[in-house]
């Protein structure tokens, strides 16, 4: 039931019914936002969220964790944020829910580090289960809970709320991979100029995901299409298989 972003010959497939139908949908969406909500980044959702400025956001796992907030006398939403799984399609007799996740921030180690091994043993404690959670944990912790430890550990679940965490659980389970082979950056941001100007009127739907797929093929030219082949591949097994019931 998944629709994917390329076929196993490596050809983009965003330049379809599915891809034209989600464009024009992401692009209707814009009458339920703020009038300059195209213009924000994540500090001013989360602000607009605070004051009561919509009744329904996408947001980053943390949402929860800073505004559903005792100490926050900021936000006028603590004790009335809920969390649920993404909406979805009707597809043979079942429901679709599909969402991603972002890679997180990574800890890398220089190879001109003349202390290489202290730094990689450092990066693998803060990674423990018990240390990692215990940094997620923390107030003004910047580290998102991400795995199944984390989800469970009484610390994250009091930071995050034991409601949050849960949905966050399933979530990952029908959540689908960003992409992850060479030319990320370049295929992201060809799809985020589309739906820009798909946004602000400048293009049509049809026509941003035209664009869209001339670009991607561009982009798998110039990174080489045999070494995208097989990465595509790799990232399609990733992909969740979960199916829900139509209550």
């Amino acid at each position: 039931p998944n629709q994917f972003l390329f076929g196993d010959d490596g050809k983009p497939m965003i330049n379809s019914e599915q891809g034209i139908a989600a464009t024009n949908e992401y692009v209707a969406s814009l009458a339920h936002h703020s009038p300059d909500a195209i213009s924000w980044g994540w500090p001013e959702q989360y602000g607009n969220f605070a004051k009561g400025g919509a009744a329904m956001t996408c947001a980053f796992s943390n949402l929860p964790k800073f505004l559903d907030n005792a100490g926050n006398k900021d936000s006028a939403v603590t004790g009335k944020i809920g969390s649920m799984l993404p909406p979805g399609r009707e597809i043979g007799g079942k429901l679709i829910s599909r969402s991603v996740l972002w890679f997180s921030l990574t800890g890398m180690i220089s190879s001109q580090s003349k202390n290489q091994e202290v730094a990689y043993l450092l990066l693998q404690w803060l990674g423990s289960a018990r240390i990692y959670a215990w940094m997620s944990a923390n107030p003004g912790g910047y580290l998102d809970p991400f795995r199944l430890s984390d989800f469970s550990d009484p610390l994250v679940r009091q930071t995050y709320h034991a409601y949050h965490m849960d949905v966050v659980r399933e979530t990952v389970a029908r959540t689908v991979p960003t992409i992850n082979y060479p030319g990320a950056t370049a295929f992201h941001n060809a799809l985020d100029e589309n739906l820009m100007a798909a946004l602000t009127k400048a293009k049509t739907s049809e026509q941003a995901m035209a664009d869209t797929e001339a670009e991607w093929k561009k982009i798998a030219r110039r990174t080489g299409e045999d070494k995208l082949l097989e990465a595509i591949k790799t990232n399609k097994e990733a992909w969740p298989t979960v199916l829900d019931p139509i209550v």
